[in-house]
């Protein structure tokens, strides 16, 4: 049987420390990525009042020339969209990956493409069919 001295001791719990911190950062980039898209996590039912009617006029997508981490998701493709002037699914992802290099990328995805179906169909970004793509665009 080894002894174990305090060194090791201490090796050891600097190296799970730093695994509990990587572990962490995903929990935060997946908690990110799920309020910015709306989705709610809470088992609640659903509140009884009547939803919002969207208007196109009042929420459109603006162009946003600053890269914030932690804003809106909503935001964050205005950058993006900003950035590329047009761009598909694909696109507006590597934007967002070269800001955010350490978001999961397959969650992120998932987001985005529920995201900018939901800003297409609210009129709050335009989009041109290519084949079974859209190519997206700010208003």
């Amino acid at each position: 049987m080894q002894n174990i001295n305090e060194k090791q001791v201490i090796e050891f719990l600097k190296e799970r420390q730093q695994l509990l911190k990587d572990e962490l950062k995903k929990i935060e980039n997946t908690i990110n990525v799920i309020e910015s898209s709306n989705i709610i996590l809470s088992g609640a039912a659903p509140s009884r009042k009547a939803p919002k009617e969207v208007t196109a006029s009042t929420r459109k997508l603006e162009p946003i020339h600053e890269f914030k981490p932690h804003g809106r998701f909503d935001e964050r493709i205005g950058y993006a969209l900003t950035k590329l002037k047009s761009g598909y699914k694909e696109d507006i992802l590597e934007v967002l990956l070269e800001e955010q290099p350490d978001t999961d990328i397959l969650k992120l995805q998932n987001a985005l493409g529920v995201r900018l179906s939901y800003l297409l169909k609210n009129g709050l970004i335009e989009g041109e069919k290519h084949g079974r793509k859209f190519k997206y665009t700010l208003k």
